[in-house]
């Protein structure tokens, strides 16, 4: 029994020295994203460590956490979805979206390519023809927070 004990400590005080993520690391995260104290999404992945599946800060607040180990991070636009560019803001001619363009209203998201890459874009507005659309993600510009746990590997 004593055998036993010994064992389950020694290899308790390496995974206690070992655990703390690396970059490149495999991590199970749960997160919450928050803007201006709303809450937007709450979701628990399994990623790679510096992969670039969370934006830049947030990423970057997961190296050095351990296994349940909870961490708020308020990250500014520039390490989190990026400022805000008005050049990816464009007036499209209707005529050019086809038949997307019946029953498009401000506020729709449409998807197409631009400069040869699938995008997502908003529609701002519609008048003389054009919609105007907006191809920032939706929180460019916005200073987010990441409420960051990290939980034990799951094992096969």
């Amino acid at each position: 029994m004593r055998k036993a004990a010994l064992a389950a400590l020694l290899l308790a005080l390496a995974c206690s020295r070992d655990a703390r993520v690396r970059p490149g690391d495999p991590v199970v995260v749960r997160y919450e994203l928050s803007v201006d104290g709303a809450v937007l999404e709450t979701e628990t992945v399994e990623l790679t460590q510096g992969a670039g599946q969370l934006p830049p800060g947030a990423d970057e607040a997961l190296l050095g956490m351990k296994p349940g180990e909870e961490k708020t991070v308020e990250l500014p636009p520039e390490k989190a979805f990026g400022p805000r560019d008005e050049k990816r803001v464009e007036a499209m001619p209707l005529a050019q979206l086809g038949d997307l363009a019946r029953g498009l209203k401000p506020g729709a998201k449409v998807m197409g390519f631009r400069d040869g890459k699938p995008e997502t874009a908003r529609v701002l507005s519609i008048e003389g023809g054009k919609a105007r659309l907006d191809f920032n993600p939706p929180l460019a510009g916005k200073t987010v927070v990441y409420r960051l746990s990290v939980l034990p590997p799951t094992r096969s």
